[in-house]
């Protein structure tokens, strides 16, 4: 499936469409109810549709398209693949615009190729599904486009409180909501209408909600969720809080598998619209990305709000090679937007992983290229050195490159350069930028005959608040010492200037004054700080220390101490490097103070970083060259090359010196050449060494110093060869502490980043065993490089107290995962102590790992531990060399409870009679990263038995439903269910599976099929208080229930409730006796009156007496209700009034708008004309008609037919009763029986069980009584 370059990306544009004025042949109506364009940018699914119909046959669709130079693609009707497809046989190759003409094909390939889609941008697809003619145009550049639909939520779903594209099937399956979520229009960031995710107000409301919405992605592809949000941190309506609120981007297979999650914290938003964001790389086999907004365990308080919310696929602002293991041939290469042509990638001398290695230029420059990056750039940071590959040793061909940045991939324009690069380890380039529109860079090697290596670009985005400062750019006027300002940064007291500077111009701070400082003050960082790293070295002013003091402050007043660095003496640059992570809005200055606790004793340090250049106060003479490897250096590379004799090196002046060091090595000398090392006392030169040979590898030589000798002189007499100096320590006595000046360059201040997942594929190569430290994470004796990674790099561990330890993770530990292997079968397994602590120093080990597989194995520990912040794995146990393990991929995620799943269940229908099949529901909503891998239903018939499984489905955000349906049982009936729900997630071994209800199979719920189709009898008219101002005198206090004549009420209830605060409590219940039945008042209805005894037409008394309301029913002073239950348990009916209740139905406001319902014969009740419940409106009346049609309501006649005349043709007694009579499958038979004839009291047969066959209804039952005469009869029901 693919050729030439690598596949063209594409992304579904969700945005409006662009339309164009379009004339087709075909003028009929279209065949086919949805059409898609689909290839591989969206795995060739053709679900969902991504073109509009737009006339007759004819559709069009406008598409993000992300190519790199051919792709391939059909059109598809109807969302799959069963239906028609459209591609081409013959497989012509199309260049833009096109216009042809497609085929019907089947199968697989007959793709149409296009070959020159080259652009970022918008494309135009059409297709007429009678003519089979089509078109492609490229219409516009996009970069960054919102792929969201609806983002603002201002267009509403199926309610005000719903949001289009944020609602389940409104209109498609692909966004949703769930808990207390609404849209509203509070104070919308843009607009007029904004989400919520809302408190618990009252008990009845869920502690939890969130919004989502995905759109087709492709793996690779790195994503940015984004979005506004404000929340009430005050009263009268804050503080709102949760245990958990996150902005996430969640990546799905093709059959909704998350593959994987990235999350950022919403915990800190408050009452100011702030903006949020985080990024992610699809990972392999994603087709869906999704945004998804949540928070759980929510307070009683306020709202989460959000707003323009977006998901964008963005280009890649970091590159480190990691992933071009492909290209380690020299070629033009393309992966994540990135170019690099000619060149290739390698592991030899990278940096990290893999690095870019860009040969000499020939005819033309070889480069690395950015994408174009929609929101401009910012500060850009690499990593260079000299391209030399073994077997050479040193670097004696300089190379150069310059940077260039372009809006266009055309025209480019030179923004930095660095030219004879002869250095073997790495050096860091850093430019400052601000382009706020849409750029790319370049990185040219244009210049030298041997290869360039480049590593770890980053192209940060443009920002008002400079977080750099090389002060290559400051003004000129900031020579002199003084106060001076530039772009955000100040500097009181000091100068810029290039002497002595560590590359163009440097800061000097001057000696403090005493009691004080001179500083370096950065800008505001309103969302905090992270790492900082700067260069410094000691000023000339005399010989003693100095320190610098790195500080922060909130308010820019009163500042805390976040570091020192003490006792600086050497003249060389030095490099700080410090993790911090601190989110809260910061400045930083960097001070320099007089070293006030230690006394002066080195005089000189120097490791000639500069060279060739001499150091302040040094003088050379015949040095014009240095080493470049590590082979001919000292501690670090340079070193000074003497390579003729009467070279030489003197230092600076100094005083009272005591001793002096300094590496030497020989390069290819013999026994005739000679290196002396020559003393001055202020008037005459001794030579006070005289080295000879010199050595062939690198020796460090120490020898004393009188103290009046003022300068040291290292001088080379040569035969052959050449000699390497490097490293020179001179001491001296104590010189008491004294100001002293300081040099800064290079000052580079993060955002905060809490680095929780370490996979060292980023991690400096190391050369071999040791400590080092990268992104707040620490190893010691512990190696990082590519070998036995389990992907890139990963870092190796041999010796008994080796370790490797996380950052302080603010908010403490969660869950702990990583991968581990050991390399070895020899040997005894190696043994580690995963420990954590509460402040790097004391540790505490929670388990022990003994590692014995040399394949890879993860590890998944659940914790939850708010105390500890850092976590550490230490080597106890195991043979050094046989016994070396590896990790990789270390994550420690925030402390969560164990992952965890809410549900609630129900059928449906809520009252279902012996036609209908019940399915039955579930919500389950996760928690804690609690992913669901099976939701099963249960059922049985009756109360014993085992119970039948039933897989269920999703059907919405939170809900389920079983795929298959429970079938109709006969009256009496009764079903148990329960739902399991097994997940996967953090600790969910700790409470997986949950069942609903709680107890599963042991206490499961029910329902019970009554013996008359529900919903034929209702709650008509309702008179609940009379005389408000005289409670005393409460009377005519009724329930009025109206449905069809002869319906038979035995056994059902009414139920009375007051709610109070979250909860509400039954107050009184009445059960109707047997032979309660419906009398035949008007047009073939009835009524059934329960009331006080003074009420006409009464049918049962009320019994229970309301003290505190002198009446029988509550007044409606505050939320109450009535319920009506059928008799197998089944709700009927529930109406609230004077509040809301949870799940019962209000009688509107508008029924009390007129009159005053507390003065008799005032009262509430239906009018209208109809035959049912919902025919019918309530209305306030003076006419109270207990027993009777309320005023203004017609009962229209049924429309059923007669009922059928049902004859008993056959009766059995055995084991249980059989009744075999006429009957119809529209009816329902039941029996019923009495023991005395002569004046019977009929009472209903419970449980029975019934069957239908061919005009003949079959009963049966257990005997209903133990002893004596039992009289039966049927009566058949109308259950249309």
């Amino acid at each position: 499936m693919t050729r030439g370059k690598s596949q063209t990306r594409w992304l579904t544009a969700w945005g409006p469409v662009l339309l164009l004025s379009l004339a087709y042949c075909a003028d009929t109506a279209s065949a086919y109810t949805a059409m898609s364009v689909v290839g591989d940018w969206q795995n060739w699914n053709p679900y969902p549709a991504n073109m509009s119909n737009v006339g007759a046959s004819a559709w069009q669709g406008d598409l993000y398209l992300y190519p790199t130079g051919w792709t391939r693609f059909k059109f598809v009707a109807d969302e799959t693949w069963s239906s028609t497809q459209w591609g081409d046989t013959d497989q012509s190759d199309f260049l833009l615009p096109v216009s042809a003409t497609a085929e019907v094909v089947t199968g697989a390939g007959n793709d149409i190729l296009v070959s020159n889609l080259t652009s970022y941008g918008i494309y135009r697809f059409t297709f007429n599904d009678s003519t089979r003619a089509y078109t492609i145009e490229f219409l516009q550049e996009a970069p960054a486009s919102n792929l969201l639909r609806n983002p603002g939520f201002e267009r509403q779903g199926t309610s005000s409180a719903e949001a289009w594209y944020w609602q389940w099937g409104a209109p498609d399956p692909h966004g949703g909501k769930w808990g207390h979520t609404d849209r509203r229009n509070w104070r919308a960031h843009s607009g007029s209408w904004e989400a919520t995710i809302e408190a618990q107000w009252s008990g009845s409301d869920p502690d939890y909600g969130g919004w989502w919405q995905e759109v087709p992605a492709v793996s690779g592809q790195m994503f940015e969720a984004s979005g506004w949000f404000w929340a009430d941190d005050s009263p009268p309506y804050g503080p709102w809080t949760a245990a958990v609120a996150e902005l996430k981007i969640e990546f799905y297979d093709t059959g909704l598998t998350q593959l994987l999650t990235v999350a950022t914290n919403l915990l800190d938003v408050g009452s100011t619209w702030i903006y949020k964001s985080v990024q992610a790389t699809a990972p392999d086999d994603t087709a869906w990305a999704r945004i998804v907004v949540f928070a759980d365990h929510m307070g009683s308080k306020g709202a989460l709000q959000i707003d323009d919310l977006a998901l964008r696929v963005v280009a890649y602002r970091q590159q480190y090679f990691t992933t071009w293991g492909a290209f380690t041939n020299d070629g033009c290469h393309e992966l994540d937007d990135w170019v690099l042509c000619t060149g290739k990638v390698t592991r030899t001398n990278a940096l990290s992983d893999y690095a870019a290695s860009l040969p000499p230029p020939g005819t033309a420059t070889n480069y690395i290229q950015s994408p174009l990056f929609a929101e401009g750039i910012g500060y850009i940071h690499f990593w260079y050195r000299h391209g030399l590959e073994p077997p050479e040793l040193e670097a004696t061909n300089p190379v150069a490159f310059r940077v260039l940045k372009s809006s266009d991939g055309t025209n480019w324009t030179e923004i930095g350069s660095v030219t004879n690069i002869r250095n073997l380890g790495y050096l860091p380039c850093g430019i400052w930028q601000q382009e706020t529109t849409p750029y790319m860079i370049r990185i040219e090697h244009f210049a030298g005959t041997d290869r360039l290596l480049i590593d770890d670009i980053t192209v940060n985005e443009p920002s008002d608040i400079r977080r750099v400062m090389d002060f290559d750019d400051w003004p000129d006027e900031g020579t002199n010492y003084g106060y001076h300002a530039w772009d955000g940064w100040e500097v009181n007291t000091g100068r810029v200037s290039t002497i002595n500077a560590d590359s163009g111009k440097s800061l000097e701070l001057p000696p403090p004054p005493t009691g004080s400082c001179n500083f370096l003050l950065s800008p505001q960082f309103d969302d905090g700080y992270g790492e900082i790293r700067f260069r410094y070295a000691r000023g000339t002013n005399r010989e003693t220390a100095t320190r610098l003091a790195l500080e922060a402050s909130a308010d820019g007043t009163n500042w805390d101490t976040i570091a020192l660095v003490t006792n600086i003496t050497s003249t060389s640059y030095a490099q700080f490097q410090q993790y911090f992570y601190s989110p809260s809005g910061s400045r930083i200055r960097i001070c320099n103070l007089a070293e006030t606790s230690a006394s002066a004793t080195v005089r000189i340090e120097e490791h000639f970083d500069g060279a060739p250049d001499p150091p302040p106060g040094w003088e050379y003479s015949g040095i014009d060259d240095y080493y470049t490897s590590d082979q001919y250096s000292g501690e670090d590379a340079p070193a000074l090359k003497f390579d003729d004799t009467g070279d030489s090196v003197l230092t600076a002046s100094f005083s009272s010196p005591t001793n002096l060091d300094f590496w030497l090595r020989g390069a290819g000398t013999d026994t005739a050449s000679t290196f002396r090392v020559e003393c001055y006392d202020g008037s005459t030169w001794s030579t006070t060494m005289l080295i000879v040979p010199l050595p062939t590898s690198g020796t460090t030589y120490s020898t004393p110093l009188a103290t009046n000798v003022v300068r040291v002189r290292f001088y080379y007499v040569k035969s052959v060869g050449n000699a390497a100096l490097d490293d020179v320590l001179i001491a001296g006595t104590p010189i008491p502490p004294a100001p002293q000046g300081v040099f800064l360059d290079q000052i580079e201040i993060d955002p905060p980043a809490l680095h929780r997942t370490q996979d060292f594929d980023s991690w400096p190569a190391m050369p071999s065993y040791g400590d080092d430290t990268y992104q707040g994470w620490n190893i010691h004796d512990a190696f990082v490089d590519t070998p036995d990674a389990y992907r890139g790099q990963a870092c190796r561990i041999k010796n008994d107290g080796a370790w490797i330890s996380s950052p302080p993770l603010l908010g403490g530990l969660g869950t702990i995962t990583f991968q581990y292997r050991r390399l070895s079968t020899s040997g005894i397994d190696p043994t580690y102590a995963l420990q954590v602590s509460s402040n790097a120093a004391d540790w505490v080990t929670f388990t022990n790992l003994s590692i014995t597989s040399t394949n890879y194995r993860q590890i998944s520990l659940y914790r939850y531990d708010t105390t500890n912040l850092y976590f550490r794995i230490l080597r106890t146990a195991g043979d050094a060399d046989s016994s070396i393990a590896v990790f990789d991929e270390i994550s420690v995620a925030e402390p969560l409870p164990a992952a965890d799943v809410v549900i609630n269940a129900w059928h449906d229908p809520d009252s279902p009679g012996t036609n209908d099949e019940v399915t039955l529901l579930a919500s389950a909503v996760t928690r804690y990263g609690a992913t669901i891998t099976n939701m099963t239903a249960y059922y049985r018939i009756g109360t014993s038995g085992a119970f039948s499984a039933m897989a269920m489905a999703p059907s919405g955000t939170v809900n389920w439903a079983a795929t298959s349906a429970v079938p109709p049982q006969s009256s009496g009936t009764v079903v148990q269910y329960f739902i399991r729900s097994d997940y996967d997630g953090p600790g969910s071994e700790l409470t997986a599976p949950r069942y609903y209800p709680s107890g599963g199979s042991n206490d499961p719920a029910w329902y019970a099929v009554p013996r008359s189709q529900p919903g034929q009898v209702w709650i008509n008219e309702l008179n609940y208080v009379n005389d408000w101002w005289d409670p005393d005198t409460d009377t005519n206090e009724f329930v009025e229930l109206a449905g069809p004549a002869g319906f038979d009420l035995s056994g059902w209830q009414i139920e009375f409730m007051i709610a109070t605060g979250e909860m509400y409590y039954v107050y009184a219940s009445y059960t109707l006796t047997n032979g309660s039945a419906l009398g035949n008042a008007t047009n073939g209805y009835g009524f059934f009156v329960i009331g006080d005894t003074d009420v006409p037409n009464v049918d049962m008394v009320f019994t229970h007496s309301n003290n505190a309301e002198y009446g029988h029913i509550s007044d409606g002073d505050g939320p109450s209700g009535v319920r009506l239950l059928n008799e197998a348990g089944g709700v009927e009916q529930s109406l609230s009034y004077g509040g809301p209740i949870e799940g019962f139905d209000p009688i509107p406001a508008a029924a009390f708008d007129d009159g005053d319902v507390h003065i008799d014969p005032w009262d509430v009740q239906l009018s209208g004309s109809g035959t049912g419940y919902q025919d019918f409106a309530w209305a306030l009346t003076n006419n109270m008609t207990p027993g009777e049609a309320n005023a203004g309501q017609t009962l229209e006649p049924s429309s059923s037919p007669p009922p059928p005349q049902v004859v008993i043709v056959s009766f059995a007694l055995g084991t249980n009763v059989t009744i075999r009579s006429t009957g119809t499958n529209t009816w329902t038979p039941q029996p019923w029986y009495a023991t005395n004839l002569a004046s019977p009291d009929w009472i209903a047969v419970s449980p029975y069980w019934s069957a239908y066959d061919s005009g003949t209804d079959t009963v049966w039952f257990d005997y209903p009584v133990t002893s004596g005469p039992c009289f039966f009869r049927i009566q058949s029901t109308n259950t249309p």
